[in-house]
Parts: structure tokens; C-alpha cells; sequence
């Protein structure tokens, strides 16, 4: 039996999957799909005709998408470069924030006396959990963030995000500094360098990984 509700929603669905449009649009499509069905019920059709009709005249998802675009381009390039910047500042804040992290531990290793090859193995895990924490938090909330923005939250978040990174690194630098000799403060650095730059490489490969199943996953169901 047709349920009206469901065959809305999977059409709500296959309209997201097969373009790129913001939850707003899909929205605002979706009111332009009920109305049309309204007015198509006053000649006496059922649900399912009328929502063939609707869906029809609006068009396929890809065509909706490429119109909805060329009438409202300016403000889908501004939403664009909204992300863009909130992107860049985040990552930047972000990274800044695991790096301060990092290196403020490897500084506590070094100061406690421990081999200087033990700050490079502090520095690779503790970036290392950093971005496990990061990425699980996004794939389970990020879409939040996506489809609910909050501007002020969000500059908040980056704002003490890029202060506290900047505090642990002036942290460990100056406890460094002051608690070491300048041969063992050459050491602590280079194995720290060497395990960021393991930790980097591990990100990396987990980042293709996770695109190329992302990927993967995006094609199957759009077919």
C-alpha cells in the first residue's frame, strides 16, 4: 500500500544523495513538492498520482540541484565560502591545538628525565589519539554542525581552541628552556619532530582510508 509520508522521505533522501544541496534547499524543494500536490488533489487523483505528477514536474534531483543553483547562486556561493573560512580557521585552530598538546607532553617526558626518544613516542601517540578523538566525534556529530550551523559557537570554539594551543606551546617551550640544557632541549625537538612526523603520516593514511570508503560507500547509494 502507498504510504504518501515514506515516499516523501525517500525522495527527500535520493534528492541528498545525488547533489549537493544544503538542508534548507532540500526543504524549501520539498514545500514546492507539497504544494504542488495540494493543488493536484482538488482534481480528484490519489496520493500516489499526485505525488508522480509532483515529483515529475519538478524534475530529476541532479536537474533540480543545477536550477536551484542558477537561482540562488549568490547565496550558495556565499555558504560556500562561509565553509571555506570556517574550515580553514577550524583546521588551523585544531592542529594548532594537537601540536600544543603534543609537544607540551613530550616537554613533561623530556623534563622528567626519560630517554629524549621517549618525547618522539609521546608526541607521535598523543597526537595520534588527538585525531582519533576528532574523527570519531565528527563522523558521529559533525553532521550537526552541517545541517544545524551556529556561528557564534562555532567562533567560540575556534577562538579557545587556537588560545589553549597556543598556551601549551609557549608551555612547553618555556618549561624546556628553563628546566634543561640546551644539548638535551636539541635532542627533545628532534625525536619530537620525528614523532609528528610518524603521527602526520598516520593521519594521513587514515584520511585516504576513510575518503576512499567514504567514496565507496556515496556510490553505492546513489545507484
Amino acid at each position: 500500500m502507498f504510504d504518501l509520508e515514506t515516499a516523501i522521505d525517500q525522495w527527500r533522501k535520493d534528492l541528498q544523495a545525488t547533489s549537493a544541496l544544503s538542508a534548507d534547499a532540500t526543504q524549501e524543494l520539498e514545500s514546492h513538492l507539497r504544494e504542488t500536490m495540494d493543488q493536484l488533489r482538488g482534481t480528484k487523483i490519489t496520493d500516489q498520482e499526485a505525488f508522480t505528477v509532483a515529483k515529475m514536474r519538478l524534475g530529476q534531483p541532479d536537474q533540480l540541484a543545477t536550477e536551484y543553483e542558477k537561482v540562488n547562486a549568490r547565496p550558495i556561493w556565499r555558504n560556500r565560502l562561509a565553509c571555506v573560512v570556517a574550515g580553514y580557521l577550524g583546521g588551523s585552530a585544531i592542529s594548532g591545538l594537537i601540536h600544543g598538546a603534543s609537544s607540551f607532553s613530550a616537554a613533561a617526558v623530556t623534563i622528567a628525565d626519560l630517554p629524549a626518544a621517549s618525547s618522539g613516542v609521546v608526541a607521535a601517540l598523543v597526537k595520534m589519539a588527538c585525531w582519533v578523538g576528532l574523527f570519531g566525534y565528527l563522523i558521529r556529530r559533525g553532521h550537526r554542525w552541517i545541517e544545524q550551523p551556529k556561528p557564534i559557537a562555532l567562533i567560540w570554539a575556534v577562538a579557545v581552541a587556537w588560545m589553549l594551543g597556543l598556551a601549551l606551546n609557549w608551555g612547553g617551550t618555556i618549561f624546556q628552556t628553563n628546566f634543561l640544557p640546551v644539548a638535551r632541549i636539541g635532542d627533545s625537538m628532534f625525536w619530537q619532530m620525528i614523532g609528528g612526523m610518524v603521527a602526520q603520516l598516520c593521519v594521513f593514511i587514515a584520511c585516504i582510508i576513510l575518503l576512499l570508503r567514504y567514496g565507496r560507500n556515496y556510490e553505492a547509494r546513489s545507484v
